[in-house]
């Protein structure tokens, strides 16, 4: 076929340097950009809420209890695989190294970014695209970069071994040449085999959101290497299917241990309530539906949907008209593969949020549609570039329109980077837990669900035992025990509801079987919290 009639003709899409040079010049850019990140997304930048769910991360990356199944995942929570802050307890139980929100920061957003490189490995040609479109909706995005950033949120552990999945599985579907030895065939295809199980066990173990993901992306790697390589082997989709499968297995049985402990030790079993919401399978559409609409970059999305649509009608035009060379032409080119993947997995998240009772249950929380919003909008950016270097192949002028369009980008993406900024709420925050260690080291913190953690997850030392007051929900149920033990017990009881805003603490106080006396009302005060001094009367009558 001549080269004119290929829908997307496959031409060096670097421009006026060398690979090499090239290469070097957007890992120098990336790792900019990463610094930037690093100084601008933290905890106590206005970017983000520092609140009790972001202060569990690192209440469990510095717990000194022995790793239990329970640290597993999220405290009290098996919709969020723990094993990043599993990985955080070791070294700090073995090495002594003392984690705060800032350095589960750097650690999460180079974890992220990481992630990044991973993608545009997929992509090679057009590693440049891949990269500041997705920086352009990481950073400049407030709602992505806002739930990204979030430490309270497990999207950032999730996205990079999804992204080394969808690596693994391409390698692994790719095609063997006769002349390769055997032996180191074999010896590829096993550890691209057992690094395809892990990088999807951890994606699937971070949300099981991502099972369907990757069956979504290994459907179409599959499509991919069949187009690509006329002789794929079923044995290699098979075992990709097989692999798959094991890791989503292995997380079930991991979440069936993690219930099983939790029910033996703290009498509750910790599950989600989650079921398919086929009742409300309308209600949730529409609201839904209505969500994504509102969101800035929609038009993004809008485009990549479209754009994957009328690429499919034509494939199917040419799968009637047996013309296998324009449908290998597509799958051929790493980005129309990159669009069609992320906007696969876009429409497969937005399936799930509407399908999925949990979501109606936390009132359609935006955050549910993280990945809708950030897969979908990097396809839209990268279909913008697709066209564009397709019209530039057209007038012969891809040599110097595409470096020009992609620099132009990273240039907008530098000018507008949001300035550093703290935030008040999070300075009185730290101001309160600093106070607090200081003034009743070691001692119960007692509170609403919002007051407690907090705190306890801003002192660096002299960390005192946060426990909501009876009734709240309790993400370190051990603590409950540990109050009878406890001599003094700081209660905040303005923001916590115990009593009206001007009123004061009550004299007596019963919680969990203890009597709690009042020492001094006025223990200390803060912005809009006020703290009062018990002394425990343990279990007097």
């Amino acid at each position: 076929m001549p080269q004119e009639d290929i829908p997307l003709p496959m031409t060096p899409e670097h421009g006026l340097t060398s690979r090499r040079v090239e290469t070097l010049l957007l890992l120098a850019v990336w790792l900019l950009f990463l610094v930037l990140a690093l100084r601008t997304f933290g905890s106590e930048s206005i970017y983000t809420f520092f609140h009790s769910d972001a202060a569990i991360p690192v209440l469990m990356a510095n717990n000194e209890r022995p790793i239990t199944v329970f640290d597993y995942y999220y405290y009290s929570a098996d919709r969020w695989g723990g094993w990043p802050l599993l990985v955080s307890k070791w070294l700090h139980l073995n090495t002594g190294l003392r984690w705060n929100d800032q350095r589960l920061h750097y650690f999460r957003t180079t974890w992220l970014f990481l992630g990044l490189l991973v993608l545009a490995t997929l992509n090679t040609r057009a590693a440049p695209a891949v990269i500041v479109s997705a920086l352009l909706v990481l950073c400049l995005e407030p709602t992505v970069r806002r739930l990204m950033f979030d430490q309270s949120q497990l999207y950032a552990w999730q996205v990079p071994p999804l992204f080394l999945a969808w690596f693994c599985l391409r390698h692994l579907l790719a095609q063997t040449f006769r002349s390769e030895d055997v032996v180191s065939v074999r010896v590829r295809r096993y550890l691209l085999g057992a690094a395809f199980y892990v990088s999807a066990l951890f994606a699937i173990w971070s949300s099981v959101a991502s099972g369907p993901f990757l069956a979504v992306l290994l459907t179409l790697e599959a499509l991919r290497s069949h187009f690509s390589f006329k002789n794929l082997s079923k044995r290699k989709i098979g075992l990709a299917v097989l692999l798959l499968l094991a890791a989503i297995g292995t997380e079930l049985l991991m979440k069936k241990n993690y219930h099983r402990h939790s029910f033996k030790h703290f009498g509750n079993d910790m599950k989600t309530p989650m079921w398919l919401d086929f009742a409300y399978l309308d209600v949730n559409l529409n609201t839904n539906w209505h969500n994504i609409l509102q969101y800035p970059l929609f038009p993004l999305i809008g485009l990549a949907i479209v754009f994957v649509l009328v690429v499919g009608i034509f494939m199917l035009y040419a799968r009637v008209a047996r013309k296998r060379s324009l449908m290998s032409s597509f799958f051929e080119d790493d980005t129309f593969t990159m669009i069609v993947g992320l906007t696969a997995m876009t429409a497969a998240n937005f399936a799930l949020m509407v399908s999925v009772s949990h979501v109606r249950a936390d009132d359609y929380d935006i955050r549910f549609h993280t990945l809708t919003l950030f897969f979908g909008a990097v396809a839209g950016l990268l279909t913008i570039y697709l066209i564009i270097r397709v019209l530039a192949n057209r007038f012969a002028v891809t040599r110097y329109v595409l470096p020009s369009v992609l620099v132009g980008a990273f240039i907008f993406l530098g000018i507008n980077f949001p300035p550093r900024a703290s935030s008040e709420g999070y300075k009185i925050h730290r101001q309160t837990a600093l106070d607090l260690a200081q003034k009743a080291p070691g001692a119960i913190l007692m509170g609403g669900y919002w007051q407690t953690y907090v705190f306890a997850g801003l002192q660096p030392t002299n960390t005192m035992i946060p426990l909501p007051i009876e009734g709240v929900l309790n993400r370190t149920p051990w603590t409950q025990a540990m109050l009878q033990d406890s001599e003094q017990v700081v209660v905040e009881y303005r923001e916590s509801a115990l009593v009206g805003k001007t009123s004061l603490p009550p004299n007596e106080l019963r919680q969990f079987g203890n009597l709690l006396k009042l020492q001094d009302a006025h223990f200390y005060e803060n912005g809009p919290y006020a703290f009062a001094l018990y002394l425990n009367e343990r279990n007097k009558p």
